[in-house]
């Protein structure tokens, strides 16, 4: 029961984990630390923490852009979204009919997003080493408890 739990746990982190990295471009105003922007530092971050090896942490940057291709891509009508959510917001009336089907028309993506991201979970979990696990865990737990993005929330 312990180790579903804590695989269960580094599923759950792994997806925290691909999701920052395919999001986070740009500086987010620390352009002191990070000066190839916010991804890169997370990358260098995890190298570190991990101890990964160069193959790994290369196989690990191949594995965030591809994320952050993906999440382009499925983004790519972002704008057309915003204004059907402020049609609906600014109109005198929404049903909860109305709210279903701008949801129901988001699916597809979220399924898409959904196959590719447990299929990049899975190549990150047989990269890493059990020790390396292991220390992901206790760096995200780290991360939590200093109130930093990662697993925040997840861990308390």
């Amino acid at each position: 029961m312990k180790n579903r739990i804590l695989v269960m746990s580094i599923i759950v982190v792994l997806i925290a984990i691909i999701i920052g990295l395919g999001s986070c471009v740009g500086s987010h105003g620390k352009k002191n630390i990070i000066a190839h922007g916010f991804h890169e530092f997370i990358l260098f971050k995890l190298k570190t923490e991990l101890n990964l090896t160069d193959a790994q942490s290369e196989t690990l940057k191949q594995i965030a852009e591809e994320v952050k291709e993906k999440m382009k891509t499925l983004h790519g009508n972002k704008e057309e979204n915003h204004e059907k959510i402020k049609g609906l917001i600014t109109s005198d009336y929404v049903s909860p009919e109305d709210v279903i089907a701008l949801i129901d028309s988001h699916l597809p993506q979220v399924e898409e997003m959904k196959i590719f991201m447990a299929q990049k979970i899975a190549e990150i979990h047989g990269l890493l080493t059990p020790e390396q696990r292991m220390k992901l865990v206790e760096f995200l737990e780290k991360q939590a408890k200093e109130g930093h993005g990662m697993g925040n929330g997840f861990f308390h």
